[in-house]
């Protein structure tokens, strides 16, 4: 297993991107988090 971290900048949301890699062969689980995201 194999873990990669990635910070993306920008205005857009990254679910799209972790949507785009879980499709990827061999890529079994990816998960994204919003680090500009406000708890509440």
């Amino acid at each position: 297993m194999v873990e990669v971290v990635r910070h993306v900048h920008g205005t857009g949301s990254v679910n799209g991107l972790a949507t785009r890699l879980s499709g990827l062969p061999g890529v079994p689980a990816v998960t994204a988090e919003d680090a500009n995201a406000t708890a509440g």
